[in-house]
């Protein structure tokens, strides 16, 4: 290795046990005009100590913080209240004024969300990151790993078969425990999510695949043969342009069903008349309070959770704008509008074809 310009960085040995001691893990450079640190973990992840060597400005990167800043709208029990009491003191006479359901509709929402911004505005915080791919692992026992590495350190420091002993008794009894807390973990979500096809799925893939809930997006995408796109909003427009245009192409390429035969020769007319009543109160109410309480929330930042809370105080100008839709047989421009969230399925994530589009639509357009 020396003839070769090469010379090595680990000097002490790798693999400990009580009556041996050999380094039979090395790390050998030829870089010697950079500034470097080598040496071991203790770390009994094998019962080979990890071996490492950094060297310094060798890449012009900058590490990634491990702090992130976000927005939020911080809820509070007072805040929720104050919202309420405005709402109840809201007059929607311009509502019930308007015959237009997009006029109404526009004005409805925008006295919500104007009110909403006011008692739940957008606060900056740091959040830390912190791992959540495996939340069984509880403070206890992450006190309980932090002894188990002691006894380890004890064991490699003292290299007797008693230090040994108490080391490895610990660290099995350990094992059991994490594995017992997984265990319990899932089987509580699962006691949890009864009845429920989709959160099950959901869950035993997390088991399965070992795969992380939240998906990572590429730095750039690639359109065309070769264009490349880093720009967040370039991307977000192509996404839309892909997302739009995918359904109209695929229809495309379906023949006309008129051509090959004639649909009325089987196909009966139904010669009777469908009739639509009005909505009541009640009835709006009780259906929005069967929805889950979810925080997902729509293009304009409101969620389920908060919509069941208000529904009593907004229900009369609402109902009354269902019953205007069904009145002039036109459905809200406003409720159409989605916040569509690109998910990899498969394949290069450099590529708009391997996504397929999440439709979050408006909270009132559910009813």
């Amino acid at each position: 290795m020396y003839s070769n310009s090469f010379f090595p960085v680990i000097l002490k040995p790798s693999r400990i046990t009580v009556d041996t001691a050999t380094l039979i893990d090395n790390i050998f450079i030829n870089k010697i005009d950079h500034k470097m640190e080598s040496g071991l973990l203790i770390n009994d992840i094998s019962d080979h100590l990890p071996v490492f060597a950094v060297v310094h400005n060798y890449f012009d990167r900058k590490a990634k913080s491990t702090t992130r800043i976000t927005e939020i709208r911080l809820r509070t029990q007072r805040s929720i209240d104050a919202f309420k009491q405005d709402l109840e003191k809201q007059n929607w006479t311009e509502v019930y004024s308007n015959e237009d359901p997009n006029t109404a509709f526009e004005v409805f929402q925008s006295t919500i969300i104007s009110l909403y911004d006011k008692h739940f505005p957008l606060t900056k915080v740091s959040k830390k990151y912190k791992d959540p791919s495996k939340p069984w692992i509880t403070k206890g026992i992450e006190n309980a790993c932090k002894k188990k590495n002691n006894l380890y350190k004890l064991f490699l420091k003292f290299r007797t078969e008693e230090a040994e002993k108490k080391y490895k008794t610990y660290k099995n009894k350990l094992v059991n425990i994490i594995r017992t807390s997984k265990r319990d973990h899932y089987h509580a979500l699962l006691e949890q999510n009864k009845g429920n096809t989709q959160e099950i799925w959901k869950i035993l893939n997390q088991v399965i695949r070992n795969s992380p809930k939240k998906i990572d997006y590429p730095e750039y995408f690639i359109k065309g043969k070769n264009t490349i796109l880093e720009k967040t909003a370039e991307i977000a427009t192509e996404f839309n342009e892909y997302f739009v245009n995918i359904g109209s192409n695929l229809a495309k390429q379906i023949p006309d069903p008129t051509n090959l035969f004639e649909i009325d020769r089987y196909v009966e007319k139904n010669s009777s008349t469908m009739f639509l009543t009005a909505v009541k109160q009640e009835e709006v109410s009780n259906i929005i309070k069967t929805f889950k309480n979810k925080k997902s929330t729509d293009c304009f930042n409101i969620d389920m959770t908060i919509i069941k809370q208000i529904i009593e105080y907004v229900v009369r100008p609402f109902t009354h704008i269902c019953n205007l839709s069904f009145k002039a047989g036109i459905f809200p421009s406003k409720m159409k509008i989605a916040k569509v969230i690109p998910i990899y399925k498969s394949g290069e994530k450099h590529l708009f074809t391997n996504y397929r589009p999440i439709s979050l639509l408006p909270q009132f357009s559910k009813y």
